[in-house]
């Protein structure tokens, strides 16, 4: 979901022209739960067999690596308010409107 509301800012400049509402709040909100959900299965199976603590732990580990990415892309547009515009240098620039 947080790829969903964000990838037509984040491809080439020329695919997203003009100004655009910034999803980014609503993207880090759903890393959050997604890592939230993450730690919690890794809590239910604390009881468990050691196997499954380890594949609930590597999932786990994968969607926290998943969380760092995301929001290494979304860093730069989560300072702007609800509008920015994807410049032709890749950046992002704030719009009020």
């Amino acid at each position: 979901m947080s790829l969903a509301w964000t990838v037509e800012v984040e491809g080439p400049p020329e695919l997203s022209v003009g100004i655009r509402e910034n999803r980014s709040f609503f993207a880090l909100g759903t890393l959050v739960l997604s890592a939230l959900a993450a730690l919690g299965a890794v809590a239910a199976v604390l009881r468990g067999s050691r196997w499954r603590l380890a594949a609930v732990g590597a999932l786990g580990a994968l969607v926290l690596a998943g969380v760092g990415v995301r929001v290494a892309a979304l860093s730069p547009m989560l300072p702007c308010g609800m509008y920015i515009t994807h410049e032709d240098d890749g950046s992002y620039r704030c719009v009020d409107r």
